[in-house]
This record gives C-alpha cells, sequence and structure tokens, in this order.
C-alpha cells in the first residue's frame, strides 16, 4: 500500500516537472528578439533617439492591438551612445521589452540596430518598419 501512494506522489510531482519544463520553454521561445535591421546615418544619435522616442510615443499608443494592452517606450544611456526599449504593459507593470534599438555613436554619425521579437505570442508588430521610416526623416505612422 505504501508503494502505491509513493510512486502516486512520485507520478505528480514528475508531471509538475514536466509541466514546469515546458511552460519555460514556451515562454523562452516567445521572448527571443532577432535582429531585424542595422543603419549607418550622418545623423547624431540624440537627434535620432529623440525623433524615435516621440513617434514610438505618438503613433505606437494608438496601436490597435489584438490584446489591449498599452506599449511603453523607455529611453537608457548606454555607453557609448543610447538604447530604446519598447515593452507590453499588463495592467500596471510593463513586461519583458519586445523591441530593442541601439544607437551609438560612430566617427561619421551613428549606427542604429533594431532587434524585435513577438509582441505577445505569436502577434509581430513589424515596429521595426516605423523605426527605419523615422530614421530616415519620415515621421508619420
Amino acid at each position: 500500500m505504501m508503494k502505491i501512494k509513493r510512486c502516486r506522489m512520485f507520478s505528480r510531482s514528475f508531471n509538475h516537472v514536466i509541466l514546469a519544463i515546458c511552460i519555460t520553454a514556451f515562454a523562452s521561445g516567445c521572448m527571443v528578439i532577432l535582429p531585424t535591421s542595422s543603419i549607418s546615418t550622418n545623423q547624431e544619435p540624440e537627434k535620432i533617439v529623440d525623433r524615435i522616442e516621440y513617434n514610438a510615443n505618438r503613433c505606437w499608443s494608438t496601436l490597435h492591438q489584438p490584446i489591449h494592452s498599452d506599449i511603453v517606450v523607455n529611453t537608457y544611456t548606454i555607453q557609448n551612445g543610447y538604447k530604446l526599449t519598447a515593452s507590453r504593459k499588463e495592467g500596471s507593470t510593463p513586461q519583458y521589452p519586445f523591441l530593442h534599438v541601439t544607437v551609438t555613436h560612430s566617427t561619421y554619425g551613428s549606427e542604429v540596430s533594431v532587434r524585435e521579437g513577438e509582441f505577445n505570442l505569436g502577434t509581430d508588430l513589424n515596429l521595426s518598419d516605423d523605426v527605419n521610416r523615422w530614421i530616415n526623416g519620415d515621421n508619420s505612422c
């Protein structure tokens, strides 16, 4: 009788471990952020970051998304330039960033690299296209 209980307990805990592994693998697979573009420009990094941040806050907050969530844009100073991230806001807290824009100083201006992942479980917003357009001076949404 005791062996049967132990087997059931082992079986349940084993199932919980397998479930946890599957959830972790699924969640981490959804957070893959791939490089989407890299641009060299003769513009100053400060101007590029200001333009991207302004347009992102103006345009991305009005997107009609499949799940009603806001997009939070944050800008950080890094060693050789700036980093801008976009995160999905669920409730009152931003989630893991799904878009990273890095703007660094170069000898002739700036280097801009964009990496974008899925917005929410398979939803791809293609926001890197907006970033590339804004870098080239087109401020449309």
